[in-house]
């Protein structure tokens, strides 16, 4: 054990990258070429916030709707 293995763990001990290091590059990679952009309006922005101020959902339904899993 010493500093630099300590202070670089994404890398063993011959320089080359971990498997766990290559798979979340990859990850990353796949999340950035499908990422969906929004676009809306400022109008459309300032409705959202209006309604999720002033909305006001049970317990119960939030329980109803994550255990609803066919949507």
């Amino acid at each position: 054990m010493n500093k630099a293995i300590i202070s670089n763990i994404t890398q063993t001990k011959n320089g080359i990258e971990t498997e766990k290091v290559q798979k979340r590059k990859k990850w990353i990679k796949y999340l950035q070429q499908h990422s969906y952009h929004i676009n809306i309006s400022r109008n459309g922005k300032q409705q959202i916030i209006k309604w999720t101020k002033n909305i006001r959902i049970s317990k119960a339904t939030v329980d109803n709707i994550i255990s609803d899993n066919t949507w």
